[in-house]
């Protein structure tokens, strides 16, 4: 146990990692958009500053945007408030 706290580091590690990922090649997220939703801040939760994110207008769009590689991945919400996850889907 050292002085700085849990969440510190993992904010760190969270750093590292998406800077090294940009040096290799910058990762492009997708995610059910604007800039400062939940799906945004999830995505930066999970990948960092280092990567380029993709706001985008609905779910299907993310899964159309991996599927074409346009994005390498795209984060979607489990359920949304408007409607649910698997009828914005269309499944």
């Amino acid at each position: 146990q050292g002085p700085l706290p849990d969440r510190c580091l993992v904010a760190i590690w969270r750093e590292l990692m998406s800077g090294s990922f940009a040096l290799e090649r910058p990762l492009r997220i997708g995610y059910l958009g604007p800039g400062g939703s939940f799906s945004h801040t999830a995505a930066m939760l999970k990948f960092g500053q280092s990567v380029e994110y993709e706001p985008l207008a609905d779910i299907r769009s993310i899964f159309d945007e991996v599927s074409k590689g346009h994005c390498d991945l795209g984060i979607v919400p489990v359920e949304n408030t408007t409607g649910g996850f698997w009828m914005s889907v269309g499944i």
